[in-house]
């Protein structure tokens, strides 16, 4: 077997770890964005920066789309949105949400498509494109790949929404959960040898039981010279969520509007200082094509 041939199959193998694990996971992914106060702020830093950046209308990919809940935000503000994700079975769930909204007017087409590939669509066909959550990350090498077919799909002046998973951010969840076997044991689960410098992308290793997924961590640095290789222009990166070291529920600041309302202000305007952009569990950024 050839090394090419070989390559191909762990990819495909990898791939199919992430579809198998968001199909299991379809309602989970749904609940996590409105179920905690941290995935209601998440959910908050990431709309803001489209609420910055979007036109007043047009046509949005959301890609990787998930169960949908960005691309329902963006039908209720008007625009004609596009789903596309790998997961047959969270594009269903994504159908079924909107149904229920009544807003499935607002949806021009649904495809079963990887991202890294979007040759269905014709050059500069889209308003905006979005790709919020893991989606790049688990690409892993296909990443930049996929970040030129967002530019190549997009009009001039379109931004391109997207994330992918913080390097330095995941460090520091693994700090506050304190996970000592893992941390002890960490060149088994990053491409990493323990005593080198990190490098500003690390790929985790496929059989890592410490990774739901095999995914791609960056820092924000070096996510922007992605973004920039992929002939993209940043307008703005941020961090989700930058101040969340909990592993608690804040129950005593759900239980008072108040406090909930003040960190929940905070917490965004954190999030888009250049200080604390390696510090949440995502980088995002919007990107702009020329």
């Amino acid at each position: 077997m050839s090394d090419r041939t070989q390559a191909r199959d762990g990819f495909e193998h990898e791939r199919a770890q992430v579809r198998e694990y968001f199909e299991r996971h379809s309602e989970e992914e749904w609940d996590r964005l409105d179920a905690t106060l941290a995935g209601r702020i998440k959910y908050r830093i990431h709309r803001e920066m489209m609420d910055r950046n979007l036109p007043d209308g047009g046509l949005i990919l959301d890609a990787g789309c998930g169960p949908g809940r960005y691309a329902l935000g963006l039908i209720r503000r008007g625009f004609k949105v596009v789903l596309a994700d790998f997961s047959s079975t969270q594009l269903e769930l994504a159908e079924k949400k909107i149904r229920e909204a009544g807003l499935w007017d607002g949806v021009e087409g649904v495809h079963e498509v990887d991202i890294a590939d979007l040759s269905i669509f014709a050059n500069s066909t889209f308003d905006g494109v979005i790709c919020y959550g893991g989606a790049l990350s688990y690409l892993r090498h296909d990443a930049p790949r996929a970040l030129r077919e967002f530019t190549r799909i997009s009009k001039s002046g379109a931004t391109v929404f997207s994330g992918v998973m913080s390097l330095y951010g995941t460090m520091k969840y693994g700090a506050y959960l304190d996970l000592d076997q893992a941390f002890a044991t960490l060149g088994d689960h990053l491409d990493w040898t323990p005593g080198t410098p990190l490098p500003e992308v690390v790929h985790t290793r496929p059989r890592s039981t410490e990774f739901h997924a095999p995914m791609t961590l960056y820092t924000a640095k070096a996510y922007r010279r992605l973004l920039q290789s992929a002939g993209l222009s940043v307008i703005e990166t941020a961090a989700a969520n930058p101040l969340w070291i909990t592993r608690g529920g804040l129950k005593n600041m759900l239980e008072n509007e108040a406090a909930a309302r003040t960190y929940a202000d905070i917490e965004v305007a954190a999030a888009t200082r250049p200080e604390l952009a390696d510090s949440g569990a995502h980088v995002i950024a919007a990107a702009r094509k020329p």
